[in-house]
């Protein structure tokens, strides 16, 4: 099976300057990419990607994703950014549209460090970039059975709600 690490979204709306972020006990606001805050869409994969991102809760961003091809459903995405164990990245566990997991139970796929930008996040393998004319551009690094690596880009619009 080919196995998608799909990770996508981005592009700031009139309200993303009003959000603040979740702070921790400390004060510290976490440093996450705000703008990701909402549903994005676009064709990719051989069919139509979704992807919506709610507002930091706990210092973490959560988001979700499904990839319909069709008429048909083919496999969805449940996604973290912030903290998981000593790691900070963006996280993503693959299920079947029967619920089923790709991963193993208590498994998932890690990017980690995470370089932020205003525009730009980037971690090793993924890059989500907000364009100049609102898109957001990604790019997933799949790695092959041969060990070589190819780059798969996306380009997402923001849903209105």
């Amino acid at each position: 099976m080919f196995t998608l690490l799909v990770a996508m979204m981005a592009l700031v709306d009139s309200h993303a300057h009003e959000l603040q972020g979740d702070t921790t006990q400390s004060g510290h606001v976490p440093d996450l990419p705000l703008w990701l805050v909402g549903c994005w869409q676009g064709e990719a994969l051989g069919g139509v990607v979704t992807e919506c991102w709610l507002p930091p809760a706990g210092g973490q961003m959560t988001g979700v994703f499904q990839l319909e091809q069709g008429d048909a459903l083919a496999f969805t995405e449940h996604l973290t950014i912030g903290q998981v164990g000593d790691v900070h990245g963006y996280f993503v566990k693959h299920f079947n549209p029967d619920l089923s997991g790709w991963e193993e139970r208590d498994g998932y796929v890690a990017f980690a460090d995470s370089v932020p930008g205003e525009r730009e996040w980037r971690w090793d393998g993924l890059v989500y970039r907000l364009t100049g004319d609102g898109h957001l551009h990604i790019e997933l690094d799949m790695h092959r059975a041969d060990g070589s690596v190819m780059t798969l880009p996306f380009q997402l619009d923001r849903l209105e709600p």
